[in-house]
């Protein structure tokens, strides 16, 4: 990278690392071959924040354009390659962090206004359902933890803040 790498996702079938950069690049790295296979651009100046999904097909990608695209994996001949699948407006500011559901077609983003978003990965525009304030410490995280639910977490306090529903 040209740039300091804000962002990193490990896919979840281990074959691959994603690296965002704010250098609005996105490096894919095979980890079986321990090599760079892939540089993207990511359509925006600064990429931060990505994430891949639970088949490891696609990679959600967002940043400081207040965009997410999702990123698919093709077989270009000569190996794995990723293109723009779809392109969704995120929320009013910069997109810093993406967490796809495991099991339905859901996100969780976070965002420079202090909010966390809940929305559809599908819709477009994506209808944001709930908006949460988001803690101004790293302590916390939240996550889809059905299809219809998600959970604010304490980690200090290994507690639950709070659920929002979809």
């Amino acid at each position: 990278h040209g740039a300091w790498v804000t962002s990193l996702s490990f896919s979840p079938d281990g074959q691959w690392l994603a690296a965002g950069s704010w250098d609005g690049s996105i490096r894919i790295w095979s980890l079986r071959e321990r090599r760079l296979v892939r540089r993207l651009e990511a359509g925006t100046l600064l990429c931060l924040g990505l994430t891949f999904s639970p088949d490891s097909r696609e990679l959600a990608v967002g940043g400081n354009d207040q965009k997410i695209r999702i990123w698919r994996q093709i077989d270009s001949g000569s190996g794995p390659d990723w293109k723009v699948h779809r392109e969704l407006q995120g929320p009013n500011n910069e997109i810093w962090r993406i967490r796809l559901s495991q099991t339905e077609p859901r996100m969780i983003v976070t965002s420079k206004d202090g909010l966390v978003y809940a929305t559809s990965a599908r819709t477009i525009p994506p209808r944001v359902v709930r908006f949460i304030p988001e803690p101004k410490t790293p302590s916390f995280v939240a996550w889809v933890a059905d299809p219809r639910t998600g959970i604010l977490w304490n980690l200090h306090s290994r507690s639950r803040v709070r659920g929002f529903d979809f």
